[in-house]
């Protein structure tokens, strides 16, 4: 049999298509009595998906109006080329208008047109803009990796870090330490969160609240205090929270209820958020394993497979959950299941 006729459709290119036709000859298979079955259809979804290919004619330009923003920001003379002296001053002035610019804050090829200006007066010496530099990043740290990237090389910051009296200027300004750590390694917390959103349903304001209370909550789960980790999430309005923000509080309380004997946080909040979080985003991934090493963790024994098997049939390429109904078939002593999971997990994650 083909692909197709495995999964009971007619040959698509349409990639969601294919993933319902999975899930719906799954949601009739005995994922033990006929688990080979399920990774034959799994296989029939690769192969079709493969055959597609990675080619998309409906690919959307991420930015779409940055292009024409950038062009009419020239057409202006907002980047001089020509003109006789370009002060620090005048510098953070430009980067202050991108970074307002709902449009160009988050395309480095905005940034790299302001950086082709200034390399046309190399003779200024960049001394004096370095400072500057740093202390604009240490306020306005919601920058995407690449263009971090691009002020770092642009304007030879790394030799400002290397300096011996560097550490000085970090004591008398700590943020400043902190905007060299983005400036010399990226921001790639960020560039996950940025890339999570629906960039036009934010305000500029609304992504710099979520980031601050993002890398608040960081820190505080860092320090091991996760109620405070927790409500800084929690306290979010949640037609703001975005689904990256779901996630980490839903860690937050995980990683609480494995550390911390809680019992209020086992058994009332943590399944709470868990069920408001999958009525949003049923199809998540991440989500689905969360409640799936829930069931596993806390559930009782004869409820956890008929469990795992539902969010399987949700989400059948979820390697993590066959990992955990594998673990839960040997508990119950179904050695031959166990084993046919666990030999397709070697093939598909080897390192794992």
């Amino acid at each position: 049999m083909s692909e197709w006729e495995i999964l009971k459709i007619p040959k698509t290119n349409n990639k969601e298509r294919i993933l319902q036709a999975l899930r719906s000859v799954l949601s009739n298979t005995n994922f033990v009595n006929d688990l080979k079955r399920v990774f034959i259809c799994i296989d029939a979804y690769q192969a079709a998906i493969q055959k597609i290919g990675s080619s998309d004619s409906n690919v959307i330009l991420a930015f779409p109006q940055a292009v024409t923003a950038i062009e009419d920001y020239n057409n202006k003379g907002e980047f001089p080329e020509h003109v006789e002296a370009f002060t620090p001053e005048e510098l953070i002035a430009k980067f202050s208008e991108i970074y307002s610019n709902h449009n160009l804050r988050f395309n480095r090829f905005a940034w790299a047109s302001l950086m082709v200006a200034f390399a046309n007066h190399e003779n200024w010496g960049f001394s004096s803009y370095m400072i500057p530099i740093v202390d604009f990043i240490s306020s306005h740290p919601c920058l995407k990796s690449d263009v971090l990237e691009e002020l770092n090389s642009s304007f030879k910051l790394s030799s400002l870090f290397e300096a011996e009296d560097w550490g000085e200027v970090i004591d008398e300004n700590p943020a400043y330490g902190f905007a060299a750590a983005l400036l010399q390694r990226g921001n790639l917390e960020f560039d996950i969160f940025i890339a999570s959103l629906d960039f036009n349903n934010y305000t500029l304001e609304t992504i710099d609240f979520l980031y601050a209370r993002l890398r608040h909550s960081r820190y505080e789960f860092s320090m091991g205090r996760y109620p405070e980790a927790y409500n800084l999430l929690a306290e979010i309005p949640p037609e703001l929270s975005p689904l990256v923000l779901v996630q980490r509080k839903l860690n937050i309380l995980t990683a609480a209820v494995k550390t911390i004997d809680d019992p209020v946080v086992k058994d009332n909040i943590l399944p709470g958020e868990l069920d408001r979080a999958l009525s949003l985003y049923p199809y998540d991934s991440h989500l689905l394993f969360l409640m799936a090493d829930y069931v596993f963790s806390y559930e009782d024994q004869n409820r956890i497979v008929p469990q795992l098997i539902a969010i399987l049939k949700l989400d059948p390429l979820n390697v993590k959950v066959f990992c955990l109904l594998g673990k839960q078939y040997l508990k119950e002593g179904l050695i031959f299941e166990a084993n046919i999971i666990f030999q397709r997990l070697i093939l598909l994650e080897p390192l794992n």
